[in-house]
């Protein structure tokens, strides 16, 4: 089995200016773990998953 055979190909982006909140939506929404990040031109800055959103979100672990 290949990565391709597992992969989506109907990308859902997120722009660089997005909220954690608007950014966890995206991923919530779409039930996916993690998304490119664009910046205003559509070029790819990074990606941000479910936990990265989680450990800004809740820095300690008792706030979660």
């Amino acid at each position: 089995m290949k990565v391709r055979d597992a992969m989506k190909t109907e990308i859902h982006v997120i722009p660089s200016t997005a909220t954690y909140e608007d950014a966890a939506r995206v991923l919530y929404e779409h039930r996916i773990g993690g998304a490119p990040v664009v910046d205003a031109d559509g070029r790819l800055i990074g990606l941000v998953s479910e936990k990265d959103l989680f450990r800004v979100m809740y820095p300690y672990y008792k706030s979660f």
